[in-house]
């Protein structure tokens, strides 16, 4: 994967700013999740479309670039993350998890997009500079 380093460097650095402001390990850690979470999402994909996880072969194939402008795209994201808070209201309406956990699942959900959009954006001007190592 280009810039993977990249990724994780951004993500460590988003995860200590969210730290030091809202001091909760957990939004951090959210963050984290969420600027890696797209690239997890592919490799995911096509393992289990290959029935394999070497992932060089899977960074070849043929259907690594589609997959990628798919995950990438703003209808995926929308509909990734509107499942999750429907999920969370679900949830929340049969009383599985109380209001303040409710409260907590939206941040959380918040923050994991939060990481997923900043992950999508640099893919779109990194890759457009070509400035990936």
């Amino acid at each position: 994967m280009p810039g993977a380093l990249i990724h994780i460097g951004i993500g460590l650095l988003s995860a200590l700013i969210v730290y030091f402001i809202m001091y909760k390990l957990e939004f951090s850690l959210a963050i984290f999740i969420g600027n890696l979470l797209p690239d997890v999402l592919k490799i995911l994909y096509l393992a289990f479309y290959y029935n394999s996880i070497n992932i060089p072969y899977l960074m070849a194939s043929y259907l690594h670039l589609p997959t990628t402008k798919v995950i990438n795209s703003w209808d995926f994201i929308i509909f990734f993350f509107l499942f999750f808070f429907a999920l969370g209201w679900l949830l929340y309406h049969y009383h599985w998890i109380k209001k303040k956990k409710f409260r907590e699942w939206d941040e959380l959900v918040l923050y994991i997009a939060i990481g997923y959009i900043i992950h999508v954006i640099m893919d779109a001007t990194m890759s457009r500079t070509g400035i990936w190592i």
